[in-house]
C-alpha cells in the first residue's frame, strides 16, 4: 500500500544474474540519468579491481504491521544445497524497471528435490538475510552461491486476503 511496486517477487528468482556485467545492467535498468550511473559505475569497477569477491547482501523484512504477523505473501527462499546448476535459467524482466530497460535475473526450472523454507510469522522486528548475489574473480565457474527467493501464496490466509504485505528490503554490496 502506497509503494509504486504494485507487484509481489511472486515468481521464484535472483535479482541479478551471474556476472559482475549483468548486476551492472541490472543496475543501470534503475538509473535513469546516465552520468550518474557513469559514476556508480567508475565506483564499483574500483573496488571490483581490488576485490576477488563481490557479493550483494540483501536484509528483507516486513513493515508497517503494528501487532500482527506476516501471512499475505512471506519471502521463501531455497536451500542452496538442494539445487541442481542445470535448472538455473537465465531471464529478463521487461516492463518493471523506471528506465523500462530489461532486467538480466535468473530463475528456476522446476525440480522436486528443491527445498524451500520461509519464516512463518515474521513480525517487522525480525529480518531475514541472505545473499543475493555472489562471483568470485579467482572461480568465475564455480558452484553457484546465491539465493534464489520468491513471495508465495500462504494459505493459512484463506480466501480473503485481508493483509496486503509492505516489505522493506536493504541491499548492501561488500567487496572481499
Amino acid at each position: 500500500p502506497g509503494s509504486k511496486n504494485k507487484i509481489y517477487g511472486s515468481g521464484v528468482h535472483q535479482d541479478y544474474a551471474l556476472t559482475p556485467q549483468e548486476y551492472l545492467s541490472a543496475v543501470k535498468a534503475y538509473i535513469g540519468d546516465n552520468i550518474a550511473y557513469e559514476n556508480w559505475e567508475d565506483g564499483f569497477n574500483s573496488h571490483l579491481a581490488d576485490s576477488d569477491i563481490f557479493c550483494v547482501i540483501c536484509f528483507w523484512r516486513p513493515i508497517g504491521m503494528e501487532d500482527h504477523t506476516l501471512i499475505n505473501n512471506p519471502l521463501c527462499v531455497l536451500d542452496r544445497s538442494s539445487l541442481k546448476e542445470e535448472d538455473i535459467v537465465k531471464t529478463e524482466t521487461y516492463g518493471f524497471t523506471p528506465t523500462g530497460k530489461p532486467q538480466p535475473q535468473l530463475t528456476l526450472k522446476h525440480d522436486e528435490g528443491q527445498r524451500w523454507y520461509y519464516y512463518p510469522d515474521m513480525t517487522p522486528d525480525e529480518v531475514l538475510v541472505f545473499k543475493q548475489f555472489f562471483y568470485q574473480k579467482s572461480d568465475p565457474n564455480g558452484a553457484y552461491k546465491s539465493c534464489f527467493h520468491s513471495a508465495f501464496c500462504d494459505p493459512r490466509e484463506g480466501p480473503y486476503r485481508k493483509q496486503k504485505r509492505q516489505s522493506t528490503e536493504h541491499r548492501v554490496r561488500v567487496f572481499i
